[in-house]
């Protein structure tokens, strides 16, 4: 029976990750461009669309990414070709196995089948882990590999042959995304510790160790070919440059504060200490868990809703009581531990709130909340019926689910449209029949990095991008982040700038793309209109075209 309603929470759990994934969440958006352009470049040349043979870190726009899931979805592109499908379809089938992987890791936790089965069935409908998993976002990799990691790890320490494929999981987890290049090591150390007894008895510790150790020192490298992003988005790179600090300085001398003394009250390091914990205590509040959510839509999220279901809220309580005084406390207090580090990179990261970079914290609050109601489960089945009891979790869980997929469904793509570059499909069936009637097609660069997505959609051979790209690197050698930061590049006969009204509509026989606001005050003929999801009929990009003296056009 087990059986059974473990194989009907994977199946719920694939169909709700598969259907109409090419079309939920609304985009795709422009990380999962590059990663399909990208896949698409190397299965068909062996170079990405710089030019690089097999990349260690893909340079993207200029900000590199964790190479594990450009990798995954080469197979699913050459059978599928390159189209959101083949995209996704690699996320949501992992995030799926996840929901079995879980399952597998808690009975071995804590031997037990209500509380493996009730995280599963938690994992399988989460609000965080569904638009996660629908996706291509290389966050939800972590989801999958490691908690397999963990599971592998608690296996090997009965039979040591299992540590070795936890040493490369693990590894491998390493290259997934950016918040678990922190969060792997530490979480191996606290098994590693937790479990020292019966790590050190086994002979296969030393290969554990060797083989993690190499994968850990090749993350660390490709970490640094790739710094970019990460001192982008890090706390040490603060947007303001650190006017903050200098205006506190500035104000307290002002009212009379010695400069000196000042400087003890407000610095770097006591700036960047109040931010981390507060940051880190937001991924704890209540507020994220259950009510606001995430601050941003990018990743297919739902700001506004809690990445935790209402119901959950007193089973999270009761099972982290439940997990300290547990007779297998030691896993317990492991589990919860994990949870503590978990938000660490989040923290560390610029901005509020993501989902994307808190996913370590995935799937720890399932099992947490799968405890709790199994404590419910044993202390009430003495005053009610044990079939009622779980009749109940079962039915809050759907009944939230219901909810949550008529918001995904019907409310979302409104909120998440701006956010994941919306529009560039629906403009491309456009492009695809009518580029080719003109000489020079100029797109705007308030569309971000529009190189990547006219070749994703027109589906530019990889070779005539790679001739290209090289021109591309300007924006390092002048100091830029990013591609779409120089003044003006080209793509063929795409041409990426701001528009120059009134001159540019001298130009002869040209196509321009760009959002509203680039043809403010400006009259020409509109070849295509593309409307954000939602009854405003809001403008997400236009393509229009102009007379000229010659009437080319």
């Amino acid at each position: 029976m087990k059986k059974i309603i473990l194989s009907l929470i994977f199946i719920l759990a694939l169909g709700l990750r598969v259907y109409r994934v090419s079309d939920f969440p609304a985009g795709p958006n422009l990380d999962e461009i590059s990663q399909g352009y990208t896949a698409y470049s190397i299965l068909k040349t062996g170079r990405d669309e710089w030019g690089e043979f097999l990349p260690f870190s893909p340079r993207a726009f200029g900000d590199y990414r964790a190479p594990l899931y450009t990798y995954l979805i080469i197979p699913s592109i050459a059978v599928f070709n390159l189209n959101e499908f083949a995209l996704r379809f690699p996320a949501a089938v992992l995030g799926s196995l996840a929901v079995l992987v879980l399952y597998f890791l808690v009975k071995e936790l804590f031997g037990d089948e209500k509380i493996s089965l009730a995280a599963s069935l938690l994992l399988a409908i989460s609000p965080w882990h569904l638009p996660l998993s629908r996706g291509a976002f290389e966050a939800s990799l972590h989801v999958f590999l490691f908690p397999l990691g963990m599971f592998l790890f608690l296996k090997g320490l009965k039979k040591h042959f299992w540590l070795f494929p936890s040493a490369v999981i693990f590894g491998l987890n390493l290259f997934s995304y950016y918040a678990p290049r922190l969060f792997t090591p530490l979480a191996v150390l606290l098994l590693v510790y937790f479990f020292r007894k019966e790590f050190f008895k086994k002979k296969a510790n030393l290969g554990f160790i060797f083989v993690f150790g190499t994968l850990s020192l090749f993350a660390f490298f490709a970490l640094l070919v790739g710094g970019t992003r990460v001192s982008d988005t890090s706390l040490l790179s603060p947007t303001d440059k650190w006017q903050w600090v200098a205006n506190r300085q500035y104000e307290a001398a002002w009212n009379g504060l010695s400069p000196l003394v000042e400087k003890a009250f407000n610095n770097k390091v006591s700036f960047l200490s109040t931010v981390f914990y507060k940051q880190y205590l937001d991924y704890f509040s209540l507020s994220f868990l259950f009510s606001r959510g995430p601050a941003e839509a990018t990743y297919g999220m739902i700001p506004g809703r809690g990445v935790l279901y209402l119901f959950e809220l007193p089973l999270v309580f009761y099972g982290i009581y439940l997990l300290i005084k547990s007779k297998e406390k030691k896993q317990g207090v492991l589990v919860l531990a994990l949870l503590l580090i978990s938000p660490l990179s989040a923290a560390l990261a610029k901005g509020e709130r993501a989902a994307n970079r808190a996913v370590t914290m995935l799937p720890l609050w399932q099992i947490v909340s799968a405890a709790g109601a199994l404590g419910v489960l044993q202390y009430f089945q003495k005053y009610v019926s044990k079939k009622l009891l779980i009749f109940l979790f079962v039915a809050f869980s759907f009944v939230s689910l219901a909810f949550f997929l008529e918001d995904y469904f019907y409310h979302a793509p409104v909120v998440n449209a701006p956010s994941m570059s919306y529009g560039w499909k629906e403009a491309s069936g456009y492009l695809l029949k009518e580029s080719k009637n003109y000489d020079k097609i100029i797109v705007s660069r308030k569309l971000s990095e529009p190189q990547i997505a006219v070749a994703y959609f027109l589906k530019m051979e990889p070779k005539t991008v790679q001739q290209y790209s090289p021109e591309w690197l300007e924006y390092e050698q002048k100091g830029l982040l990013f591609v779409d930061q120089l003044q003006k590049y080209n793509l063929d006969k795409f041409e990426f700038r701001d528009f120059h009204f009134p001159e540019d509509q001298k130009l002869p026989n040209t196509l321009f793309v760009g959002k509203l606001e680039d043809f403010a005050g400006v009259k020409g003929e509109i070849k295509k209109k593309v409307y954000y999801p939602g009854p405003d009929q809001r403008i997400a990009l236009i393509i229009m075209s102009f007379e000229n003296e010659e009437g080319s056009n």
